[in-house]
């Protein structure tokens, strides 16, 4: 089923850029058009500027620091903080947490999440979250959430397993931290079982099967009160201009209701969709064959979105497809 899935969001994808291409709007402006509908059906005009999509939607990328040795850990941070002050560690333990927490480095991050991947009990998650909250970062109210610290196979709700979660959430939520599920969550049918577990959901195109089906999850996950974050595998360019497209519709990833809040304090992942758009960083030259012209990383890792038709993503070496003035209808020669 996900081989089935990942297949299901390639096809759709091409579809989806040919379509705009010869609509003459970038795909962003489809996504936002779709999940925050304006009057009309279909594809929105070139140059649509309905007040759903008038203005470009703040987007902010986070950049991916694996678990790794202090050396490690420092190139890590001094690649990703030269795109954005938006970091995502991976951390597998509390031990782990205080070393990566403390780096120098990291205080030069204006916000960051952090990536448990299923490694945690419930006493550690508690553990881990006042090790976070102590450090700089969690001091200075840059601690966004914990992501996935329990297994990817849910405790059955009733449980003591399951009760100690609730419980954890609740204590995150209340520090203003969110707790993200990833591996747990495919799409629009999860979101009942997350839900007393978490306060956010990591949208991912491979798991969903396609960018449909990952505006539908973002929908439920939102109806239900939810944050959505939107992330990816380690995939090429091509992945991560797809993703960007759904990212470009997302809402702010604001503080949990039940917290105070650090919107009024500036928090920048308050005022933006967020989401880790990182991939083709993470791959080697040789195995990226596309170059990206529908966004670039603006400043501090807020993207900066273009108008260039479609998915913006091109075979290295093909020339750029530009905007024009009118549609090219995809009965015309």
């Amino acid at each position: 089923d996900h081989v089935s899935r990942v297949a299901a969001a390639a096809w759709e994808a091409a579809a989806l850029d040919l379509a705009c291409i010869a609509a003459n709007v970038p795909l962003w402006r489809l996504t936002c058009h779709r999940l925050h509908p304006v009057s009309g059906a279909g594809l929105p005009a070139a140059r649509d500027h309905s007040p759903a999509v008038a203005t470009q939607p703040r987007c902010l990328s986070y950049y991916t620091c694996g678990i790794g040795s202090v050396a490690e850990i420092t190139e890590s941070l001094t690649l990703g903080l030269s795109v954005t002050r938006a970091i995502k560690l991976k951390v597998d333990s509390p031990t782990y947490a205080r070393t990566v927490l403390s780096h120098p480095l990291l205080l030069h991050a204006n916000s960051v999440l952090i990536d448990a991947n299923a490694a945690l009990t419930p006493q550690r998650a508690v553990h881990l979250l006042e090790v976070a909250l102590e450090s700089p970062i969690g001091r200075q109210g840059k601690l966004i959430g914990i992501e996935q610290p329990f297994s990817s196979v849910l405790p059955v709700p009733g449980t003591e397993e399951f009760d100690a979660w609730a419980h954890f959430k609740d204590l995150a939520v209340d520090a203003g931290v969110h707790i993200l599920a990833d591996e747990s969550f495919r799409g629009v049918e999860d979101v009942p079982r997350v839900l007393r577990l978490v306060s956010a959901v990591n949208v991912k195109l491979e798991k969903t099967g396609g960018i449909r089906r990952a505006l539908a999850a973002a929908r439920a996950a939102t109806d239900a009160g939810l944050a959505v974050w939107a992330g990816i595998m380690v995939v090429s360019t091509l992945g991560v201009q797809q993703t960007a497209a759904v990212l470009a519709a997302l809402p702010p990833m604001r503080a949990p209701s039940s917290s105070s809040g650090d919107e009024e304090a500036g928090a920048i992942s308050a005022r933006c969709a967020c989401g880790d758009l990182d991939g083709a960083l993470l791959v080697t030259p040789e195995s990226d064959k596309f170059s990206g012209s529908g966004w670039t990383w603006g400043h501090e890792g807020v993207l900066e979105l273009s108008e260039a038709p479609g998915l913006g993503a091109l075979m290295r070496d093909q020339p750029p497809v530009h905007a024009s003035e009118e549609p090219v209808h995809a009965s015309e020669e």
